[in-house]
């Protein structure tokens, strides 16, 4: 008889038998058998071989069928099935008996030497075997009969086996006697796969303790009946009787009558009457012995209960509490984290399976115990909290997978391993976070405007809109939308407003946040600064914006804070507001309508469509001009001169009472010491000036001369201060860095001759812009604020020759000052001052745009560089879609210039623009821009006759074009060729040519050529080893290595070695790139297949949630990547018996991977029928590196 080798293949492979040519290189079968020498014994006259004691018996059965008849499937199915049930009903006095399924076998005369042809029967089997395992003959039932499926699993399984011609001597069945098996060390399951569908059934390994039966001379009328599996009494009954000598088991019976008066509340008074129990039979041991407690259901929660109340009285009953060694939890509910009381409920009445005795309890009493199950939902808290130290084990049923359609080859899920390497990657992605730091006041470079004047009405009715309710303790009050809107013309004060509340109500909130709102890098950079001030931020990743921001909205949405004056410090709701300054386009705030239900929002906006862009439910506040009382009382606080009220009037009236205006001019009034009669006569001689008159910016009213007063303002100062102004008019006003102004500019060519670049010239300067209102200081930040209205008549008053100048100027500066690294490179100790500066580059490509004409190629190439520079960090960080724009305009520039060489900067620009499209699955883009820069580069070469760093990349990254398209060949001569071209680099070191490697290593591995890529990958992984070490740090890059070898090794049949290198690929990202880089959800992905392989079905899900986390940052750019790894995760959800969220997800993955198909031109593979789609149909829709 042949058995299943004891194998250390079976390890990491699970045993499988193809019934069909497989093809691609795949073994038919990796089943490895040995042959033994079996003595089988006779089992006719043995009465003692019974179904209860060793599994087997044999039964009298007459057949309605002929031996003809069992050629039709139809007569097997409809008379002798049933026939055979009613059989065996009679014979094991069973309530019910269902057929599961048939086979007839009929050996071929030249069996078993085989004819080289498929057989048309079943053919005997010499394999030691078991037809199902259970859970297959669980899947069965629930395909069959899925309305009756939990009451038939409740009973036990048996097969039946009986000649159809008599006697039978040839190949008759050899029965084992059951008790001579170890389930666990002699039976492992095994797939059997066919083209369509695939069961799953034991395999057997030898032993010679094994005792085997048969009977002789078998007769059409003597039917073998054997058990295939056992109900869980019976399980529970064995378990009992294979404890040890000595071993007490005693009982608690309760006496709760399950009938309409049953309540919660009976469960936990029945917990002191166990309790005492207990104690009693503790006492009554002559001495210390250790406690087992298994409790099912209900018992579960009175146990919970009896020890609740021992752990309040530990010293009366602490004698109990020490000899517990262990907890067995069988279907009692616990408390999961998010979980509501209404979802509790359901889950009690399901797990208790209440809802599963009609008669007993009604429709009305199952509602009130829904409802009800706060009860033991607080009795799951108070358990948490014993602290017990000792072991549990919850054990709970699970829904099987109904497998519709072929199964993928799984592993056994008798037998869950963890490893201590699985778990604490998962841990790694779990956010510890830190208790909030509150109050929290984030103002950034605003400081409170000590001469704030006025408004009174406005912030009292910003009271009512905003402040939380006095007499709740909450800030959520859902009945209540808090959300404000200050709306009005440039100039009125809307942010000075805003400034004031926030300053002035500090003490109504818990926090307050202050978000530049005018584009969306500003919004989503402030609102990831939340995270860093409330001290939430991830600590594995505390700089990482997208994570931030992410959490920044999480709390957001539900604040919290930590009551420290409590006697039991513990986390309470906390209040909040954050305010969105200058939301001129209201769109940008629409992705954060979530958040006004849980706290106070203010808005600043010119634009009246603000109004409806959080809630439909704002309050809109609109500010208007000072009345002209108003504007002179403002003018004499600014000014100190008391008394002149007519004439304050008039020079409130002149300005329009416009707040900006009349700051501005009050400045000018108290620098010239003037009168106000003084100024008004040099304001009316001004006001004549042509000149002054050309820029006039939306005027409230025909007498409000803002705009004017601005422009007189500038004039008044001095040639120096003046070029500081125009200066910072090109650049962002919320943030100008004094360093900026002080040791960039002087170090720069060309600079406007007026600039101060003495530092004391510059304080001078500083001095008088500040003294009239022009800009404002933080002194602490060492950054300076100015009105937008400001920045635009600034340079509305600038020739255009000026103004082009002075541009100039301002590119200079910020390039100057932004951190020297090379397009292609990977520094994140650089981010922070880049963050800093690409402001300053999004608010020149605007100023660009609107005021300057291409043609000075000086400029445009100057400005170019500074836009590649900007959009490669963007790409660093992983926000390719911010950077588009940006390189576009780039691009734009360089391609107007004639008289300079731009190739090389042309060069990096279609490399950015090639790397972002590549990354985010553009195969349209990415060609376009690789072969020029390809083109670029080789005619460099020719020219020169040198190879740079820049053809070696050029090379790479065509070759990552023929991968995109599928043209694996072409793709590896390419990456070839840069490898080859790095090592002629002067100064060349082995890391250069660690992409080239690891793609070729890739193509190989797609192309089926695993030595090849195998021999690649370990020798690029050897360069980097010997450069930076094991494990190193320095870039991603060696993670690609690791991940790439993974695949290889899988594809190779190393299973485990895999597995250790996906898992090590995942641990120098997290390194690196971090928890939230797409490469890290691209291994991710890997370690949830592992964990599936290997039954693992929570861990592959964390796994999986972690990627999906990732990749839902950008759900359009990550599409593929999304249906990808939704796919998976319906393939794990289908195994745990999630079925309804599994077609869920299958039908979403599927539906995008028609779109995406489709929209590629692919049509005839978007066809594809759902059915019969696997993972691999799902990984061709990602980059090659991502599989």
């Amino acid at each position: 008889m042949y058995f299943l080798q004891r194998s250390s293949i079976y390890d990491e492979e699970k045993p499988y038998s193809l019934r069909f040519p497989p093809g691609d290189g795949l073994a038919q079968s990796n089943i490895l058998r040995e042959a033994h020498l079996i003595q089988v014994a006779s089992m006719r006259g043995r009465s003692d071989l019974r179904l209860e004691t060793c599994g087997f018996e044999v039964m009298a059965f007459s057949s309605p069928l002929s031996y003809e008849d069992y050629e039709d499937a139809n007569k097997i199915a409809h008379v002798l099935l049933p026939a055979l049930c009613r059989k065996l009903k009679q014979h094991l006095s069973a309530q019910h008996v269902v057929a599961l399924d048939f086979s007839v076998r009929r050996r071929h005369a030249s069996f078993p030497v085989s004819t080289g042809k498929d057989y048309d029967h079943d053919q005997p089997t010499n394999m030691a075997h078991i037809d199902f395992t259970p859970e297959e003959g669980e899947r069965m039932l629930r395909v069959m009969y899925p309305d009756q499926a939990d009451e038939i699993i409740a009973g036990d399984w048996y097969s039946t086996w009986f000649p159809l011609r008599g006697p039978l001597n040839d190949w008759p069945l050899a029965i084992c006697d059951a008790r001579t098996v170890d389930r666990e060390a002699d039976l492992m399951p095994g797939d059997i796969v066919y083209t369509d569908w695939a069961t799953e059934n034991l395999q057997v390994h030898h032993s010679d303790r094994h005792k085997w039966y048969y009977l002789p001379d078998q007769t059409v009328d003597e039917v073998l009946i054997f058990k295939s599996g056992e109900s869980s009494s019976a399980k529970v009954q064995d378990f009992l009787a294979e404890l040890e000598q000595g071993v007490t088991v005693v009982g608690y019976e309760h006496h709760i009558p399950y009938d309409d008066q049953f309540t919660w509340q009976h469960v936990l008074e029945e917990g002191p009457g166990l309790l005492t129990a207990l104690q009693a039979f503790v006492t009554e041991l002559s001495a210390p012995q250790p406690l087992l407690f298994i409790s099912h259901g209900l018992g579960g929660a009175m146990l919970k209960q009896a020890l609740c109340i021992a752990n309040m009285h530990y010293s009366r009953y602490s004698q109990l509490l020490v000899s517990i060694s262990g907890l067995v939890f069988l279907g009692t509910p616990h408390l999961l984290e998010g979980v509501g009381n209404h979802a509790f409920g359901e889950r009690l009445v399901s797990i208790m399976k209440l809802d599963d005795a009609p008669g007993l309890l009604s429709n009305k009493c199952l509602t009130r115990l829904k409802e009800s199950s706060h009860i033991l939902a607080d009795l799951a808290h108070r358990f948490n909290r014993t602290n017990l130290r000792v072991d549990m084990l919850s054990v709970f049923e699970q829904k099987v997978t109904r497998i519709r359609e072929s199964a993928a080859l799984r592993r056994s899920k008798t037998k869950k391993i963890i490893s201590g390497e699985i778990e604490s990657l998962l841990d790694s992605f779990s956010i510890k976070q830190a208790d909030p730091r509150i109050p929290c006041f984030m103002m950034e470079t605003l400081v409170r405007n000590k001469s704030f004047f006025g408004r009174q009405k406005v912030l009292e009715d910003l009271d009512k809109c905003l402040l939380p309710s006095r007499d709740l303790l909450v800030s959520s009050q859902p009945d209540r939308i808090r959300v404000g809107l200050l709306c009005g013309m440039g100039g009125l004060g809307k942010t000075e407003v805003a400034v004031e509340y926030a300053y002035s109500r500090q003490d109504a909130f818990d926090a307050i946040f202050w978000v530049r709102a005018e584009d969306t890098s500003k919004l989503e950079s402030d609102l990831a600064q939340i995270a860093v001030r409330l001290g939430i931020q991830d600590p594995n990743e505390p700089d990482d914006k997208v994570i931030n921001r992410g959490l920044a909205i999480e709390w957001l949405c539900n604040p919290f804070k930590v009551d420290h004056g409590a006697s039991n410090p513990g986390r309470v709701a906390a209040s909040w507001l954050v305010i969105f300054d200058n939301a001129d386009e209201p769109d940008i705030l629409a992705p954060y309508r979530d958040i006004v239900a849980s706290g106070a929002v203010l808005i600043t906006s010119r634009s009246p469509l603000a109004r409806t862009s959080l809630s439909p439910q704002t309050t809109e506040i609109d500010i208007q001009s000072f009345s002209t009382d108003e504007a002179a009382e403002f003018v004499q606080s600014l000014t100190g001169i008391a008394g002149h009220l007519d004439e304050a009037r008039q020079i409130g009236a002149r300005l329009g009472g416009l707040p900006l205006a009349l700051a501005q001019m009050a400045g000018i009034i108290r620098l010239e010491f003037l009168s106000y009669a003084e100024f008004l006569e040099l304001y009316d001689d001004k006001e004549e000036a042509a000149d002054v008159h050309g820029t006039v910016l939306q005027p409230l009213r025909e007498s409000a001369r803002g705009s004017l007063s601005t422009v007189w303002a500038i004039e008044k100062l001095s040639a120096s201060a003046r070029a500081v102004l125009e200066v910072a008019s090109f650049l962002d006003p919320d943030c100008i860095q004094e360093s900026l102004l002080t040791h960039e500019a002087g170090a720069i060519d060309n600079l406007i001759p007026e600039f101060p670049t003495k530092r004391l010239a510059f304080f001078a300067a500083r001095k008088q812009l500040i003294g009239s209102s022009l800009i404002r200081h933080n002194k602490e930040l060492a950054e300076y604020w100015l009105h937008r209205v400001t920045q635009d008549v600034v340079r509305g008053k600038m020739a255009p020759a000026r103004l082009h100048h002075v541009f100039a100027n301002a590119v200079a500066i910020v390039s100057a000052t932004w951190p020297a690294t090379a397009v292609g490179g990977h520094d994140v100790r650089l981010w922070e001052l880049s963050e800093k500066l690409y402001q300053h580059v999004t608010s020149l490509s605007d100023m660009y745009v609107r005021y300057i004409e291409p043609g000075d190629e000086t400029l445009d190439m100057a400005f170019a560089t500074l836009l590649n520079r900007a959009g490669w960090y963007q790409h660093e960080r992983g926000e390719s879609r911010i950077q588009i724009p940006l390189l576009e305009l780039a691009l734009e520039l360089c391609q107007g210039i004639d008289n300079i060489d731009t190739r090389d900067l042309e060069s990096d620009i279609r490399y950015a623009l090639g790397a972002v499209a590549n990354e985010t699955n553009d195969a349209a883009s990415c060609r376009l821009h690789t072969e020029r820069f390809f083109e670029i580069r080789r005619e460099i070469a020719a020219e020169t006759g040198t190879v740079d760093e820049r053809l070696a990349r050029s090379y790479n990254q065509m070759g990552i074009v023929w991968m995109m398209a599928g043209e694996y060949k072409k793709a590896e001569e390419s990456f070839a060729t840069s490898a080859r071209e790095y090592e002629k680099i002067p100064g060349y070191t082995k890391d250069k040519r660690s992409l080239a490697l690891v793609n070729l290593g890739l193509a190989h591995w797609l192309q089926g050529d695993l030595d090849s890529a195998s021999e690649v990958l370990e020798l690029g992984l050897a360069d980097r080893e010997e450069l930076y070490g094991y494990m190193d740090t320095h870039s991603f890059r060696t993670g690609r290595f690791l991940h790439a070898l993974g695949n290889v090794r899988f594809s190779q049949g190393r299973i485990q070695e895999s597995e250790d290198l996906h898992s090590r690929a995942l641990k120098q990202y997290q390194s690196t790139i971090r928890n939230h880089h797409h490469r890290t959800a691209d291994v991710c992905h890997k370690m949830a297949q592992h964990c599936i392989r290997k039954g693992l079905l929570n861990e592959a899900l964390g796994f999986i949630g972690q990627a999906l986390k990732v990749w839902n940052v950008d759900a359009d750019k990550y599409a593929p990547e999304i249906a990808r790894t939704s796919f998976l995760k319906a393939k794990a959800l289908f195994s745990a018996g999630s079925e309804d969220e599994a077609t869920r997800l299958f039908r979403s993955a599927a539906s995008t991977r028609r779109r995406l198909l489709k929209l590629e031109g692919k049509s005839e593979a978007s066809e594809k029928d759902d059915k019969a789609l696997t993972e691999a149909d799902f990984d061709e829709l990602v980059m090659f590196w991502s599989r």
